[in-house]
């Protein structure tokens, strides 16, 4: 195999790639692969991020479930929630058991299962600047978590997959 060198460029065979440094470590070569894979990888991913924007864009919007009254009552709470317990995971129960003057206030004489049922019917709702997410369950009884977020214009569901936000980087 023989190497031609014609000003910045050396061929080798039939493959073109820079020329080494002039110190004579030939890193240049090999940094350039390294960009050129790094840029294909991001690439790759924005395409990737692309679709799924594109798809989660084109997707039916789903009418929320809640009444005004349901609203009114998760305007009062979920701010309360947030402020006590911050975006940590909950059950219904730990909110009607808590010692909390915040949630005391604003429970309402809500069960755990009343408040239960209210927390599934505003999953993925933006209500007062927060969303309820569904976690999971612990012991056949439902896992919450309430975030903090900008708020949306009208009656739109939001629906990000758990999963789908863990592979986001």
């Amino acid at each position: 195999m023989t190497m031609q060198s014609s000003g910045s460029r050396s061929r080798v065979g039939d493959l073109d790639r820079p020329a080494p440094l002039e110190n004579g470590t030939g890193l240049s070569h090999f940094l350039t692969d390294a960009v050129l894979a790094e840029l294909r990888a991001h690439t790759a991913e924005l395409r990737a991020i692309r679709l799924l924007l594109e798809q989660w864009s084109h997707r039916p919007v789903m009418p929320s479930s809640l009444s005004r009254g349901d609203r009114a009552v998760l305007a009062r709470l979920l701010p309360a929630i947030g402020g006590v317990l911050g975006s940590e995971l909950f059950a219904s129960a730990d909110i009607c058991e808590s010692d909390a003057p915040a949630l005391r206030l604003v429970r309402a004489g809500l069960t755990a299962r009343q408040l239960g049922r209210l927390l599934r019917r505003a999953v993925g709702t933006p209500i007062a600047g927060y969303l309820v997410e569904r976690v999971g369950a612990e012991a056949g009884v439902a896992l919450w978590r309430v975030v903090a977020v900008a708020e949306f214009s009208g009656n739109e569901k939001v629906s990000v997959p758990h999963a789908a936000r863990e592979s986001l980087p």
